[in-house]
């Protein structure tokens, strides 16, 4: 089982040495805006994967349930 395979932390392999704490705002919306943030969305919407765990044996749903974003997800997929 792979989930049981010593691994290092994630946030060491991808984390930059030295990031940056003291961002210009004027390089942020320069990256911010180089996004076609609608066809990103667009293509996330695509690629939705659903999978019913309550067809599983030992899922156990949640007590409480996070909410969903009504605007990005579709109506099959918000839980009423």
């Amino acid at each position: 089982d792979i989930s049981t395979q010593t691994a290092p932390d994630c946030c060491t392999l991808f984390m930059p040495r030295r990031p940056e704490t003291h961002a210009r705002i004027r390089e942020v919306l320069e990256a911010w805006n180089s996004f076609d943030h609608d066809e990103m969305i667009k293509d996330l919407m695509q690629h939705i994967e659903y999978i019913d765990f309550n067809q599983c044996p030992s899922y156990k749903p949640p007590k409480v349930l996070p909410a969903r974003h009504k605007e990005l997800a579709p109506a099959e997929f918000v839980i009423r």
